[in-house]
């Protein structure tokens, strides 16, 4: 995986914390890193916010947004993508930092 995109991901993960804080207060105390994992569905951030994680995107105004799996925002990725499981990691890895940042703020 190039440089790029592994800047585009930080940042993917940098919006969709953003735009957590807008609609969720206080979102990462509500989340169990122990069981955190970016490929589930219910424990996701937004699977372990919202009682699914579809309910979650419309909570997030994403489908106004037309990116109806969350990726823009670093809640999902592209599964097909060649370097997935890269992707995959790397986005398990930002949201931790993420986390764990606004836990120990909070």
């Amino acid at each position: 995986m190039n440089i790029i995109t592994r800047q585009i991901h930080k940042h993917r993960v940098a919006r969709g914390a953003h735009l957590l804080d807008q609609y969720n207060p206080g979102w990462a105390d509500k989340i169990n890193l122990t069981i955190f994992d970016i490929s589930s569905a219910q424990r996701c951030i937004v699977g372990q916010l919202y009682p699914t994680y579809l309910q979650g995107l419309g909570s997030l105004r994403l489908f106004l947004h037309k990116d109806i799996y969350g990726e823009t925002y670093g809640f999902n990725y592209d599964n097909l993508h060649k370097e997935n499981s890269k992707i995959r990691d790397l986005l398990n890895t930002c949201w931790r930092k993420e986390v764990k940042t606004r836990q120990t703020k909070s």
